[in-house]
């Protein structure tokens, strides 16, 4: 089963990276590395977005898809690419998870707090290089989700 979130505007798509954190105040949002999904200049000053969303909501966070062209041979995940910093609803513990890739996709998180997600800095590359796809939604902590499906 593939679930899938629709856009309406590109209001809510993050792509600009300054190195300094940038607050993301939309109730639904789209994460993504800068210019997406190619890679023609990299990110040079690296990436931090929050989304605070408040007391009695949920932040429910997917990583879409993040590859890492430095992780590819030796398939450990080791590098300082993409992190998702959050608190774990069921466990009510902060959990940091990092993400790169290929072969992982649409995992989803909820998190009972803030959500925090940095991209460090990465070379340019126009075949394969750095990319990653994040999407977020806020909603009341006893509501149910309903995504598209197929």
């Amino acid at each position: 089963m593939r679930c899938f979130h629709v856009l309406s505007s590109d209001a809510v798509v993050h792509g600009t990276c300054t190195g300094i954190t940038k607050r993301l105040p939309a109730r639904f949002g789209v994460i993504k590395s800068p210019g997406f999904p190619q890679n023609p200049d990299g990110n040079p000053n690296g990436c931090v977005w929050t989304v605070s969303l408040g007391l009695g909501k949920r932040i429910d966070v997917t990583v879409h898809l993040a590859y890492s062209r430095e992780e590819t041979e030796g398939n450990t995940c080791s590098a300082k690419f993409l992190h998702v910093h959050y608190k774990d609803c069921r466990t009510m513990e902060s959990k940091t998870e990092y993400f790169c890739q290929t072969h992982e996709v649409n995992i989803s998180r909820q998190s009972c707090g803030d959500v925090r997600v940095q991209s460090y800095s990465y070379f340019k590359g126009e075949d394969r290089g750095n990319r990653f796809l994040v999407s977020y939604e806020g909603i009341e902590a006893n509501h149910q989700t309903a995504y598209n499906c197929l």
